[in-house]
């Protein structure tokens, strides 16, 4: 069982996604936060990050 919280505004990022979606660099990207395993033993940081490139998410989604 896996649980996760997030903090962040969706409509916030609802606004915004016609303005990122025209952008002509890629989109930088990260999550991180703490695991806590072993019934709370155990907590390991993670981090993840990487990049969006949204006019190849755009062109995948237009048939051709």
């Amino acid at each position: 069982m896996v649980d996760a919280e997030v903090a962040g505004s969706l409509l916030g990022l609802l606004g915004q996604m016609p303005a990122l979606a025209l952008r002509d660099e890629p989109l930088d990207w990260s999550i991180s936060g703490t695991a806590t395993i072993a019934d709370g033993l155990l907590t390991l940081p993670y981090r993840y990050s990487g990049q969006v490139d949204p006019k190849a998410l755009l062109a995948l989604a237009v048939p051709r």
